[in-house]
């Protein structure tokens, strides 16, 4: 007997099954059909080094399939088959066998609309260019895929010879308007092409770009006249529509005349900056620091991940940064809004790193809810300031740190001075003694005499050494903070063997 449970009920009941296993309940009934395929095509990537890109390519001939892309991942770089089974998807034989597959676990996939028609599948000729086949491909694909929202295109690595402007004219055709989030990684001749091709974000809120050297040539007043008269009236156009702006380098090129040519962002509330200060700051620092005051009464969250080049083997590279730090914080705009901060505050005596950090909480101190210290491990004294200064800060949820030693010591303090934490996630850095199991074995004895009843951290991590620490120490902080309920993020507290 057929009984029908209404909708409401299907929905609640998918919250407790795990995604992989929702995935394969397609012919359980519609409900879990749309479930299931939302899960599988929702979040898409394409690869053109990934030979199986073909058999992802398929599936977005069909509208049912590609109607259902969200987020679309787009790699760009020269497909290097490695042997005879690599081009097995290539053959016309395999891709009908992939095609055939497909149609008996997806019966239910049609297109709609009478009169529709189903294109061939992609295939290889081995007299034509592997990558412009997909590329080809994706690019007649793009008309079906209307509902992308999130777009992220990676051409770090791809060669000039290709013209992707009908490629790219393809895309933003389909989805290109309705884009609220584009994540762009490439040498800034890649980013010329695509600003050139005239995209339209229209609905664009939140931007990322990423900036690297080209592997082809070396013409660094040609990138610097790219990055300053094309791709920062780019980002002007966007300014007073972005909500989120990163700006990560790995090239040689100063950013200074870049940060200098941007802006107003008028709703700007995060803002993430990750690059070697000592080099794209050669000449002026001073548009960053525009940026990061100008935009105060709307920024929320700033991550300034700006370590210095080369400062193991020289700190006095560290020198600019904190002078910068100490410059900005002179300005009462700067972070005066802020609710979660990343930063690196540099490991300096003089400029003091720690004077940098605790100006930062105290600026921060009413509205801060999240705190991450990045690569600056801190001694007793040093954590003792940061959380004297931090039981001011009655929002806290979320801290980040590094130290150099854990003990019980260091949550007993904790524990009395950020109280409201609800995850804490800490890096350690050194043992009590000269044997990390033996130091680790003294914790775990000390810290049942403790019962943190009053902290309510839900979430704990601990890592040591560049690892996950082990599973009985992380067992018994958690029967010592009965809240805990969580381990490394992962939502439970189950130790993998």
């Amino acid at each position: 007997m057929r009984v029908d449970i209404p909708t409401e009920v299907l929905l609640h009941v998918s919250k407790y099954i795990p995604d992989d296993t929702l995935k394969e309940m397609l012919a359980v009934n519609r409900v879990f059909y749309d479930l299931a395929m939302n899960l599988r095509y929702g979040d898409m990537l394409i690869a053109t080094r990934k030979i199986n890109t073909l058999k992802h390519l398929v599936r977005l001939q069909y509208p049912e399939v590609a109607q259902r892309v969200r987020r679309l991942e787009i790699r760009l770089s020269l497909m290097k088959p490695k042997g005879k089974e690599e081009h097995a998807p290539e053959s016309p034989g395999s891709v009908h066998t992939i095609r055939q597959t497909l149609n008996e676990a997806l019966r239910l996939l049609r297109p709609r609309g009478k009169g529709a028609k189903r294109r061939s599948p992609p295939h290889l000729n081995e007299k034509r260019d592997p990558f412009t086949v997909v590329i080809n491909e994706l690019s007649t694909a793009f008309p079906l895929m209307t509902n992308v929202q999130e777009l992220l295109i990676d051409s770090w690595d791809l060669p000039p010879q290709y013209d992707l402007h009908p490629f790219l004219s393809s895309a933003w055709a389909s989805f290109g308007s309705k884009l609220h989030t584009a994540s762009l990684c490439g040498n800034l001749e890649g980013y010329r092409v695509l600003i050139e091709s005239n995209p339209p974000f229209a609905a664009l809120k939140h931007l990322r770009m990423e900036f690297t050297n080209n592997l082809f040539r070396v013409d660094l007043d040609a990138d610097r006249a790219i990055l300053v008269d094309i791709v920062a009236p780019f980002v002007c156009r966007l300014g007073p529509q972005l909500e989120s702006l990163k700006v990560w380098s790995w090239m040689v090129l100063d950013l200074s005349a870049f940060f200098l040519n941007i802006g107003p962002f008028e709703r700007l509330e995060y803002l993430n900056v990750r690059t070697a200060f000592n080099r794209a700051f050669r000449e002026d620092a001073g548009g960053l620091k525009r940026v990061l005051c100008g935009s105060s009464k709307t920024l929320k969250r700033v991550d300034l991940r700006l370590n210095p080049s080369g400062s193991a083997i020289d700190p006095t590279s560290e020198g600019p940064l904190g002078t910068w730090l100490l410059e900005c914080l002179e300005d009462e705009r700067c972070l005066a809004g802020a609710c979660a901060l990343d930063v690196y505050p540099t490991n300096l005596n003089l400029p003091s790193g720690m004077d940098i950090l605790l100006k930062c909480v105290e600026r921060t101190r009413e509205q801060l809810t999240e705190l991450v210290v990045r690569d600056r491990y801190l001694n007793p004294e040093e954590i003792g300031d940061l959380l004297e200064a931090l039981r001011g800060c009655r929002g806290l949820t979320y801290l980040r740190l590094n130290v150099w030693r854990m003990n019980v010591s260091l949550f007993d303090v904790m524990a009395v001075k950020a109280p409201g934490l609800r995850r804490l996630w800490l890096s350690v850095g050194d043992a009590v003694s000269n044997d990390p199991s033996a130091s680790l074995e003294n914790l775990r004895n000390e810290i049942q005499t403790r019962r943190f009843t009053e902290w309510k951290i839900e979430d704990l991590t601990i890592w040591q050494g560049g690892a996950e620490i082990d599973g009985d120490t992380m067992k018994a902080l958690a029967k010592s903070i009965p809240s805990v309920n969580s381990f490394w993020g992962t939502g439970h507290t189950r130790i993998d063997p």
